[in-house]
């Protein structure tokens, strides 16, 4: 059971596919999932009801709220239905300070002008330190990758928080999985498809992982996966076919053409600039503590 302290939870739920043959697995067991109300655990099911919406009109950010403190009408929806755990009375303290403990919606009806301009001001700063935040925090960098440990759990940390959301929501804590990162090949330039490279794992340097790990390339551009004829968005140990080499190392060629007799190793990479991610879950000591040296993406010349 995994208890949640407040009222609104987000669930992902993540399945190791093996490969296109374990497609039909996978699709038969996602049909077996159920989400059920407590109130409503061990009873026969029943549907949704229409009035369901009606019950959280309280629940919905007012269409009237002005654009430039719009977040604070979200904050003060975000609270009444969420309330603080006891933890946060200082900083609940700070809120209501503003209003944000009353019921009036929208939020900032009746408030001095000055302090609209004020609280607007405050949104757009507050957004540009928390960039700043996750530009500049501080992690591994290994390589040319680079991670952070200091994820899933933040106490009081509100600014760390803030940071690896906009980085990414739904972060998991770092012994549930690692995501390193790397824009750069080893001349220092940024990775892109008119360059061919090779990421190369010695027999005694694959990812130190419990479970599994891969290696995925998307589009610096739109963050996304880059449509391809072989489908390889990425690979990883789980992946049918991989070639080792006969020393036992393993090297992956990410190039925008096919490498002659290496497809089963190829992934293809866009015509433009692209970025790596080696996701590495239930990762060893070694990665929790920044002494695995994660392979260089070498350049081909």
């Amino acid at each position: 059971m995994i208890k949640s302290p407040i009222n609104t939870v987000w669930i992902l739920g993540r399945i190791l596919v093996k490969g296109e043959s374990d497609l039909y697995n996978v699709l038969t067991l996602q049909k077996q999932f159920t989400l059920t109300p407590l109130s409503q655990y061990g009873k026969p099911a029943v549907s949704a009801k229409n009035e369901t919406l009606a019950d959280f009109k309280e629940a919905l950010v007012s269409p009237n709220a002005q654009d430039s403190i719009r977040f604070f009408e979200e904050l003060r929806v975000a609270l009444k239905n969420n309330p603080a755990p006891t933890g946060e009375i200082a900083l609940m303290a700070v809120f209501y300070r503003i209003g944000l403990g009353k019921n009036e919606t929208p939020y900032g009806t009746n408030l001095d002008p000055a302090i609209t301009d004020e609280l607007a001001r405050a949104i757009k700063d507050g957004e540009q330190i928390v960039k700043s935040t996750l530009n500049n925090s501080k992690g591994f960098y290994i390589n040319g990758w680079t991670y952070n440990t200091n994820i899933g759990t933040y106490g009081y940390n509100y600014l760390i928080r803030a940071a690896i959301t906009e980085g990414g929501l739904g972060a998991n804590v770092p012994e549930e999985a690692i995501y390193a990162k790397t824009k750069t090949g080893t001349d220092g330039q940024p990775l892109n498809g008119t360059n061919k490279y090779i990421v190369h794992f010695g027999k005694d340097n694959m990812s130190p992982v419990d479970a599994f790990w891969s290696l995925s390339m998307y589009n610096a551009t739109t963050f996304l996966f880059v449509p391809n004829p072989v489908n390889h968005d990425s690979l990883g140990d789980q992946t049918t076919g991989l070639m080792y080499n006969p020393d036992g190392s393993l090297d992956i060629y990410i190039q925008h053409y096919e490498p002659s007799g290496k497809g089963s190793n190829w992934v293809p990479a866009s015509n433009g600039d692209f970025y790596l991610v080696l996701r590495m879950y239930l990762p060893g000591p070694k990665v929790l503590n920044g002494t695995y040296q994660i392979p260089k993406v070498q350049k081909v010349v």
